[in-house]
C-alpha cells in the first residue's frame, strides 16, 4: 500500500487507453466517469489534472482514499459493440489504471542535517595577499551520505562556509528530488507502460450486461449501476 488508509490522503489516478484503438479512448472517459462518481459517493475530491486523448489523469483525495481505490491498477477489459460501430460487429479493448502516490514538488525550504556534514577548513590559495595565505580562509563541505561536496575560497571563512553549505544544500536537494522523480516513473512505467500486459482486475461485458471482477471473483449483472460509481456491487 502506498498510504495509511486512516488518514486524509492524496493519490493519482490515471486512467489510459490500450488495445482496442477508438473504443478504448472513448471507455477512457466512461470508467474515469464511473470513478469520479464513485469518489463523490464517498465524499472524496476528484480533480482532474489532465485530460488529452485517450489518457485522463485526476487527484483523488479524502479520507481512505487509497482504500477505495488500491485494487484498481491494472487493465480493465471492455466487450461491447461500440458506440461508432455502424455494422453491429462485437470488439474487445483494453483500458490501463495506475494508481500512483502525488508526484511530490522541490522543496525550496530544504534543509541539511548537520550531522551528515563534514567540513573542513585549508589555507587559501586565491589572491589576496600573505594574510589570507596564511589563514585558513577555505571551506570544504561534504555531505557524506551522497558525497556531494563543494569547495568554496573566499577573503573569510565565514563566507566561505556559507557559500559552501548554500552549494551543497542546493545540490543535495536535486539529488532527493531526482531519486523521488524516478521512482515516481518507474512506479508509472510500470502500470502503464505496455498496456498488453498487467493484472487484469475487470471484464465489463455491455453485450451480457454483465461485470467481473477478477480479484474479487465476483460477478454482476447490474452493469448499469457499476458504471454509475457503485464498484460496491464487485466486494
Amino acid at each position: 500500500m502506498l498510504f495509511r488508509s486512516s488518514e486524509s490522503q492524496e493519490l493519482i489516478l490515471e486512467v489510459k487507453f490500450g488495445e482496442g484503438g477508438d473504443d478504448s479512448k472513448l471507455f477512457v472517459e466512461d470508467l474515469f466517469a464511473a470513478y469520479a462518481k464513485y469518489a463523490s459517493s464517498l465524499d472524496l475530491k476528484c480533480e482532474v489534472l489532465d485530460s488529452s486523448d485517450g489518457k485522463i489523469s485526476a487527484k483523488i483525495s479524502g479520507k481512505n482514499a487509497s482504500k477505495a481505490f488500491e485494487n484498481e491498477a491494472g487493465k480493465h477489459i471492455v466487450q461491447r459493440v461500440p458506440p461508432t460501430e455502424t455494422h453491429d460487429r462485437r470488439q474487445t479493448s483494453v483500458v490501463v489504471v495506475a494508481i500512483l502516490p502525488v508526484k511530490s514538488k522541490k522543496d525550496n525550504n530544504f534543509k541539511l542535517n548537520y550531522n551528515d556534514l563534514t567540513i573542513t577548513t585549508m589555507r587559501g590559495t586565491g589572491p589576496g595577499g600573505q594574510h589570507r595565505n596564511r589563514t585558513e580562509s577555505c571551506v570544504r563541505v561534504v555531505h557524506n551520505p551522497t558525497g556531494i561536496q563543494a569547495i568554496v575560497d573566499k577573503r573569510d571563512q565565514s563566507t566561505s562556509k556559507r557559500e559552501a553549505l548554500e552549494i551543497v544544500t542546493e545540490k543535495v536537494a536535486e539529488h532527493y528530488q531526482s531519486i523521488t522523480d524516478s521512482e515516481y516513473n518507474s512506479k508509472r512505467k510500470d502500470q502503464l507502460g505496455n498496456s498488453g500486459r498487467g493484472d487484469k482486475v475487470r471484464t465489463y461485458n455491455f453485450i451480457n450486461s454483465k461485470v467481473t471482477d477478477h480479484r474479487t471473483n465476483k460477478s454482476s449483472n447490474q452493469i448499469k449501476k457499476i458504471m454509475k460509481g457503485q464498484f460496491d456491487l464487485l466486494k
